[in-house]
């Protein structure tokens, strides 16, 4: 908690989780191993919430959220954080939030006319795949005359289809960065 005392005594916190997922499968198989196992999300749930401090419940619930969507097989969860007797100086059952987050698709360009094209598109890619960003596929290559400014090399160029937790601005400071780099 962020109020003086908070870090020293232990919090009460109510956490609700929902989660969306295919469950098609599951509900013909009958079989644990083709759903989400919530005995295992509700484990790391207490894991988000015991192995570290933090002052803000956003914080927990973006925590929450993040191990919940990397961790098991949802694509979206819906996570409510309420904290009773929050030291508001007012009569409030509780102070709460609420977020919901998930995976989203979007399509990138990717192009080069330096160097190793095809390497540096591949190199590209590679920085693009991370925790949070998953490349699903990508087109062939193909060269392109440069258009605008004539004068230089053609182009090498891809589209690629990913999948992420990223919102739009953070997934274009991520492609800046990469190409960038």
């Amino acid at each position: 908690g962020a109020a003086p005392g908070e870090k020293e005594l232990p919090q009460k916190f109510l956490v609700s989780v929902e989660a969306l997922s295919d469950l098609r499968r599951a509900g013909i198989t009958d079989e644990l191993s083709d759903t989400a196992d919530y005995g295992r999300m509700a484990e790391k749930i207490r894991e988000v919430f015991t192995g570290s401090s933090y002052d803000l419940i956003e914080k927990c619930a973006e925590e929450t959220a993040l191990e919940l969507l990397l961790r098991f097989p949802v694509s979206e969860v819906t996570v409510t954080v309420k904290k009773p007797w929050a030291p508001m100086g007012m009569p409030l059952d509780y102070a709460a939030v609420e977020i919901t987050r998930g995976w989203h698709r979007a399509y990138l360009g990717l192009g080069a006319n330096l160097g190793d094209r095809e390497e540096n598109i591949a190199s590209a890619m590679g920085m693009l795949e991370h925790e949070h960003t998953r490349v699903v596929r990508r087109s062939s290559l193909y060269e392109t005359k440069p258009y605008g400014y004539p004068d230089q090399p053609d182009f090498m160029n891809c589209a690629a289809e990913i999948s992420t937790l990223l919102s739009p601005g953070e997934l274009m400071a991520l492609c800046l960065d990469t190409e960038l780099k």
